[in-house]
């Protein structure tokens, strides 16, 4: 057998477990914590994904999180589609910036980075899912500010019978993961890729 491939197969292999590692460990910790809106670990594993594996792991991890929780737990619907490639394009974005620099990303840069792709996060799924919310609700496009300005304000006020506001909530616990156990995290996984690689 040739080396090469050896090493080629050996190494899709190894990204194929850590791929599958984080999915499972994001859709199970999307599920048991359903009961606190907006307290999840996915944005975290997915950006984390992005960072230990590059783009493509990013971008994995964040569509296969989402979309398999909702095929399995919360339901499909038009939202599935929407979030689980703004996901993806998180996961993809956080390859993207920090996957080919040899540092690993300070805490301050996790943190300040992690809010900041989290946010995006909200605000791309708020803006996309408003076509179709306003076709819903209004059938025409008489009110679609109103829809604009309830969906982006409804981000930072506090949500149904929780005193925190969703968009921040996510947006902090995002950014507290990453900055309390990423950088360990990375360093570790990223040691274990290299030596199974050398």
């Amino acid at each position: 057998m040739n080396l090469i491939y050896y090493m080629t197969e050996k190494n899709i292999k190894i990204r194929l477990a850590l791929a599958s590692a984080l999915i499972a460990t994001s859709v199970s910790t999307r599920i048991i914590l359903v009961s606190l809106p907006n307290i999840k670990l996915v944005s975290f594993i997915t950006i984390l994904s992005g960072i230990i594996g590059g783009p493509f792991l990013g971008s994995l991890v964040g569509l296969f999180s989402i979309l398999l929780t909702d095929i399995f737990y919360f339901g499909v619907g038009f939202w599935t589609i929407i979030t689980s490639l703004s996901m993806s394009f998180i996961g993809l974005l956080s390859g993207f910036i920090w996957y080919k620099s040899s540092n690993i990303p300070s805490k301050l840069q996790l943190g300040i980075f992690g809010c900041l792709l989290t946010l995006l996060y909200d605000i791309l799924t708020s803006i996309l899912s408003l076509p179709v919310l306003f076709n819903l609700l209004y059938g025409n496009f008489d009110k679609f500010w109103f829809l604009i300005f309830n969906l982006l304000i409804g981000l930072f006020l506090p949500l149904g019978g929780f005193l925190w506001p969703a968009g921040p909530a996510h947006e902090l616990f995002t950014a507290l993961l990453l900055v309390f156990i990423g950088p360990t995290l990375i360093r570790r996984i990223k040691l274990i890729l290299n030596d199974k690689y050398n």
